[in-house]
């Protein structure tokens, strides 16, 4: 399932935000919600942990919409591999205000995703 927990406090600009952390195991292909969707804010990524069981395809950290923002991705599953980051760029790991952030499989296999970030 997805669990989400508070972590602390994170300043961005002039803006004091409580960072969050939320995981789920991924093991279906095409999405599975990690982060819920909070009505009029947007899902900035800060860090994330991907860890593929299995080299069956790729791993896509996106955000609902139709057309969806990839937050972090696509990574190419290699057997009991697994990337990581830390903060890079805001604008590029920030989702569409009022949307829930997905896990997407291209294929059907065992893949645990961690994630910190704040609601902004």
């Amino acid at each position: 399932g997805v669990g989400v927990v508070d972590l602390g406090r994170v300043l961005i600009g002039d803006v004091l935000y409580t960072i969050k952390s939320a995981r789920v195991n991924a093991i279906s292909s095409g999405n599975t919600q990690l982060i819920p969707a909070v009505v009029g804010k947007k899902i900035v990524l800060l860090t994330w942990n991907v860890g593929p069981v299995s080299a069956a395809g790729t791993v896509t950290i996106q955000d609902a919409a139709g057309t969806p923002v990839v937050l972090a991705g696509p990574f190419y599953a290699a057997a009991n591999g697994g990337t990581n980051n830390s903060v890079q760029k805001e604008s590029d790991q920030e989702g569409t205000s009022g949307l829930a952030v997905n896990v997407n499989l291209s294929a059907a296999f065992n893949c645990p995703v961690s994630v910190t970030y704040v609601e902004k």
